[in-house]
């Protein structure tokens, strides 16, 4: 769908927004006080473009921007238009300052735009001239909130697990840069050789995680099930389908949990149904964007994957072996490297509620 710069400065021009706090991002390109003349050769990459497209927002210069449009863009979006978009636009938000890269690639990117009076995410695509081919400015996207700490739950699994990834900062978890995933876990099996898999681990079922079912965490509904995602090869991974055959479960307002790679076909309950804890919802598989056998388990404030935040969860009756030393935890939450066993399903609050730092 092709975005217009048309309509996203008429919204902007009515806007009155309030300062808006947005992640850290990279260091911020700071404008230069003077606008500097196109270099002889025009800009062709995202963030080339984004720069240029910077420099003329800031000068008002309509008819430079203009002439960096492909020509369906030229026509939806005439020149005098332009200009008049271009007087308008600095009255919402003031003067445009700086850049910082949010998601670039070869001919796509997201940007945020700093202003004296806050700032703007630009969405831009390229054509395969570097010309512009959609161009939205609208509101960045708004800071996490600080992660919450859900009430006690149980594991989801039966046996010993390894925490492959866990934990709460980047070198013990890289999905803490994702929001939605900030304290999700990716759990394995290994045997005493320290190996997830027999022989020479190229089919699925020589892994050891594979086909162990996983359990409810907590008494709760499901409100999303997919299933049928097909198992991959190990080493072998399907981005299109991340997290292949998926169960997201509410167990109160604002908590819910969501785990993935199920095997297809495994899945025993459906949308609508009322679980309780313990209850078998399928087995460990290898589907979506996985490379082995594994569970990946997260809780999150909503049942959106995209548009929730991750909550950290808090396991009763863990026993934990960690640098060769064994502990038994009643408030345990994941670290990478940690052995995690659930020997009795004890002590679990049916409607957990999550709760601030």
């Amino acid at each position: 769908m092709r975005i217009l710069i048309v309509v996203a400065l008429v919204a902007a021009c009515g806007a009155t927004p309030e300062r808006t706090v947005c992640p850290q991002c990279p260091a911020t390109v700071v404008a230069t006080a003077a606008a500097k003349e196109p270099a002889a050769s025009p800009p062709t990459g995202a963030t080339e473009v984004a720069g240029a497209v910077m420099a003329d927002l800031q000068t008002g210069d309509a008819a430079r921007l203009h002439a960096r449009f492909d020509a369906q863009m030229k026509t939806l979006v005439p020149l005098e238009r332009l200009r008049i978009m271009l007087t308008e636009l600095p009255k919402a938000r003031g003067r445009v300052t700086g850049i910082e890269p949010i998601k670039v690639s070869a001919r796509e990117g997201s940007f945020k735009l700093i202003t004296e009076q806050g700032a703007w995410q630009m969405d831009l695509a390229l054509d395969e001239s570097g010309q512009i081919s959609g161009l939205l400015l609208k509101e960045p996207p708004s800071a996490a909130p600080p992660v919450a700490r859900a009430a006690v739950i149980s594991l989801p699994f039966r046996g010993t697990w390894k925490v492959f990834w866990g934990g709460d900062t980047a070198d013990l978890n890289y999905h803490v840069a994702t929001a939605n995933q900030r304290r999700a876990a990716d759990l394995i099996i290994v045997g005493v050789d320290g190996k997830s898999h027999t022989g020479d681990g190229s089919r699925n079922q020589d892994y050891l995680a594979y086909g162990k079912d996983i359990l409810a965490v907590s008494a709760g509904r499901v409100v999303v099930v997919v299933d049928g995602v097909p198992d991959n090869k190990p080493g072998e991974m399907n981005a299109m389908m991340a997290t292949g055959n998926t169960v997201v479960i509410e167990h109160a307002p604002g908590l819910y949990s969501m785990t993935a790679h199920f095997i297809p076909g495994s899945i025993k309950v459906k949308i609508g149904q009322k679980v309780r804890a313990g209850q078998l919802l399928g087995k460990c598989g290898n589907s979506g964007n996985s490379s082995e056998p594994h569970i990946h388990f997260q809780l999150q404030d909503g049942a959106s994957l995209t548009s929730s935040f991750g909550i950290e969860p808090v396991f009763s009756a863990a026993e934990v072996t960690r640098d060769g030393t064994t502990t038994r935890q009643t408030e345990y939450t994941w670290r990478k490297g940690d052995l995690v066993s659930s020997p009795t399903m004890s002590r679990v609050w049916d409607a957990p509620r999550p709760k601030g730092d």
